[in-house]
């Protein structure tokens, strides 16, 4: 999402796009691909979500100050999403 909202930067591995879409049931995803398959992807995103953050940050980008808005509170809204996710975890309950 992250990707897609400040570089529209093609997927590091357009086979797992329809994976990792929480818009798809998890029972039409299909099966999961290697951890290290996974790993690469999330390294990969990573590393361009950072890159781009700080182009953000340093003004390298066409509209510095709306995707500096979207740089903080994007990020920020999508790591509390997943705080929630694993607040809810089954694992989590049982500790």
């Amino acid at each position: 999402m992250i990707r897609n909202l400040t570089a529209a930067e093609p997927s590091p591995d357009p086979e797992l796009d329809g994976l990792m879409d929480s818009a798809n049931p998890e029972r039409f995803r299909g099966a999961l691909p290697t951890v290290e398959r996974l790993t690469a992807f999330r390294d990969t995103v990573a590393e361009r979500v950072h890159a781009r953050i700080g182009d953000i940050a340093a003004g390298r980008v066409g509209a510095p100050a709306q995707l500096a808005v979207v740089g903080v509170h994007l990020p920020t809204a999508l790591i509390n999403h997943e705080y929630q996710h694993e607040m809810g975890s089954p694992l989590l309950e049982r500790s």
